[in-house]
């Protein structure tokens, strides 16, 4: 069987890890999975397209531009018929909008989209619109996947009828070595020496809360406490998180080296890993910081509660509320042993329950089960065979 994703990425995010960790188990199933990057004319070489390509995925590259969406819409058709597609699926706004509005007879491929997080946005903002569009163009596709229970309710989707099917993001077992970060941030981690360590990842963008957890890094100070926080992590608010750190007299205490990928390695460094976001799915990140068995403060928002056992396994705080955020934070500094001990519980359930070849076992009987719906071919008879 083969699979052809379809994504407009703008870098090696949570989407894009939990891709690429998909296509992985996939390729273990003995399935093939391909990429199908999209993107504007402006746009080079893109990250995601590197890296698939790196680790041995066929790769095509459809470029266009807005003005262009039913040539590029026929364009994706002809080089997925090209390269043998047996189901196309999309991660995003852009390709739902291309595929959903193609008629089916057309199309002929089934066709199913994952939502990996939608932001809250305002209807007539650009992000609302495209929601929108997403949403309506999600009616002529053969199913929608939402990686987060949370997502399911979203206005736009009830708004069309559209009813998601659950199917929570998972990763292989990571490695985390030690001494990492020393070696590769050596003049950050000198002035981390001694103090209580932080870190965060994420884009730099509003809903990931940043600038509430910059104010929370604040109040503990205030409240005597000596932290320091870095977060890797690349985007538009750069510019005022950095203005805001200098307003908060934060300039020794935070750090920001940019984008890095895998920055989930640096995790043994620290002693706590703060997920600030006003809105999520299920964060890859997350994941990521469980596996490493790192103590974890979260909102309460998207499928973090739930993962996280309702605070069993990390502590949980309302989203927008900087000083809750704050003594969260406090806590874990002055209860290290028990913050530990959520930690090493957290990474047996990341372990059991959020795999990749999990996650794709689940995606794998989805494809089946659309394929056999629309009667597009024989039935799947083997990890070799085609649908």
């Amino acid at each position: 069987m083969r699979i052809l994703h379809v994504i407009d990425s703008a870098g090696l995010y949570g989407a894009e890890g939990v891709l690429l960790s998909l296509m992985e188990a996939q390729k273990r199933l003995g399935l093939t999975p391909g990429l199908l990057s999209l993107g504007t004319y402006r746009e080079g070489l893109k990250a995601i397209e590197q890296e698939s390509d790196e680790r041995g995925f066929y790769v095509l590259q459809i470029r266009g531009s807005v003005g262009e969406a039913l040539k590029t819409s026929v364009e994706i058709l002809r080089r997925a018929r090209q390269w043998g597609a047996d189901v196309l699926h999309s991660h995003g706004y852009k390709g739902d909008i291309l595929l959903g509005f193609l008629p089916r007879r057309i199309r002929t491929f089934p066709a199913v989209t994952t939502i990996h997080g939608w932001t809250s946005a305002r209807l007539l903002s650009k992000v609302g619109l495209y929601q929108t569009l997403a949403a309506a163009a999600m009616r002529n596709l053969d199913a929608t996947i939402a990686v987060s229970s949370r997502i399911v309710t979203y206005p736009a989707l009830k708004l069309f009828g559209v009813h998601p099917r659950v199917i929570e993001n998972g990763l292989p077992e990571l490695a985390f070595p030690q001494g990492l970060f020393e070696r590769e941030h050596a003049d950050i981690a000198k002035t981390c020496e001694g103090r209580f360590k932080l870190i965060a990842v994420g884009r730099l963008s509003p809903e990931k809360g940043l600038d509430l957890l910059l104010r929370a890094l604040a109040w503990t100070v205030e409240q005597g406490l000596d932290p320091v926080l870095v977060i890797f992590g690349e985007g538009s608010e750069r510019g005022r998180l950095e203005e805001a750190i200098r307003n908060l007299r934060l300039t020794d205490r935070v750090f920001l080296p940019g984008y890095c990928e895998k920055a989930y390695r640096y995790f043994p460094f620290f002693d706590a890993f703060v997920l600030p976001s006003r809105t999520e799915g299920l964060p890859l990140t997350l994941l990521e910081a469980m596996q490493a068995g790192i103590p974890i403060v979260a909102t309460d928002v998207g499928e973090i509660p739930r993962v996280l056992e309702q605070g069993r396994l990390g502590a949980l705080v309302p989203p927008g509320d900087f000083k809750a955020l704050a003594s969260a934070i406090g806590t874990v500094w002055l209860d290290r042993e028990a913050a530990r001990a959520k930690a090493s519980a957290a990474r047996q359930r990341a372990l059991k329950d959020y795999s990749a070849e999990r996650m794709a076992n689940r995606y794998l009987a989805l494809y089946r089960s659309v394929a056999a719906a629309r009667r597009c071919r024989a039935p799947f008879r083997g990890s070799n065979s085609r649908i």
